[in-house]
């Protein structure tokens, strides 16, 4: 049975940059099929690049700047954050593209899905704002369709 990772990205310290974080304490709350894991990645920059070699799917959640309403959630994939020098706006040590390219180098290749939330403040301190807050419910349900889909789509073959 292939293995789905959904990983939080970002820097909760830093307002929405924890979109990431926060996103993957409110999944752990759900029953997941026994072939997904949820993990903080955090600010974890190179050091995510072991999983690459443990999953075969790997769903990031991150903050990234997508010149849209703040709160606004994209379903993105890897070409279309590729070569954009600060995609996933966090303190992570380097970019997440930079990561997979690098892992990719080593022999790895998970499929890789984004989902991008339009971050509204990621340089004050404190907890996400008001606006992506109210956006959690929909990413919530829009990574839960995502599993579905994804072990629909194992099962089947």
């Amino acid at each position: 049975m292939k293995k789905t990772l959904i990983l939080g990205i970002g820097n909760p310290l830093f307002s929405d940059e924890g979109i990431g974080p926060y996103a993957v304490e409110e999944l752990k709350k759900y029953a997941l099929p026994v072939n997904v894991d949820v993990i903080d990645g955090g600010t974890g920059g190179f050091g995510l690049i072991r999983y690459f070699q443990q999953y075969d799917n790997i769903i990031v959640i991150d903050a990234v700047d997508m010149n849209t309403a703040p709160g606004t959630i994209r379903k993105l994939k890897l070409s279309d954050v590729e070569g954009k020098t600060h995609t996933c706006h966090s303190l992570h040590q380097t970019s997440f593209t930079e990561i997979v390219q690098l892992a990719n180098t080593l022999g790895n290749f998970p499929e890789i899905t984004i989902f991008g939330v339009q971050p509204e403040n990621t340089k004050n301190l404190g907890g996400l704002t008001p606006e992506i807050k109210k956006s959690m419910p929909a990413l919530i349900a829009w990574l839960m369709e995502e599993i579905k889909k994804l072990n629909s789509f194992l099962t089947q073959k």
